[in-house]
């Protein structure tokens, strides 16, 4: 049997201390329930555009159109929005934007807008705006 260095003595009282503290931790861990974050993932519906505007529908160069788009998601997910077009530029973020016509968009101009739900679903839908010189 192996015996303890000199220096160290250890009498049964300590002994039967450090046992039932280390039991006692445990015990103490084996008790604690994690933390749960976040929702059960299941079945993820994909976001509904409802409504896609711009006011005014035509414009002239230079002018304003304000673009707005109405969405909801089955599920409540929070929902992002993405905007192109096919000439001009947009201005914000969001479901509600400006567009901004140049004299490159003359003519009729393409809008669309894609919603995420930050879970997979998306939903586009896409008008046109007329832009008049």
């Amino acid at each position: 049997m192996k015996q303890l260095p000199k220096n160290i003595n250890l009498t049964g009282a300590k002994v039967m201390k450090r046992v039932i503290l280390a039991a006692m931790v445990l015990l103490l861990s084996a008790c604690v329930q994690p933390e749960v974050t976040g929702s059960a993932s299941g079945p993820n519906s994909n976001p509904i555009i409802k409504n896609l505007t711009a006011d005014p529908p035509r414009s002239r160069v230079g002018e304003l159109i304000t673009l707005s788009a109405e969405a909801e998601d089955p599920d409540d997910d929070q929902l992002s929005y993405q905007w192109f077009m096919t000439a001009g530029d947009i201005y914000g973020e969001g479901p509600v934007v400006r567009y901004v016509a140049t004299y490159c968009c003359v003519g009729f101009n393409s809008v669309t807008v894609t919603v995420k739900d930050g879970r997979g679903g998306t939903a586009s839908k896409t008008i046109d705006v007329e832009v008049r010189s």
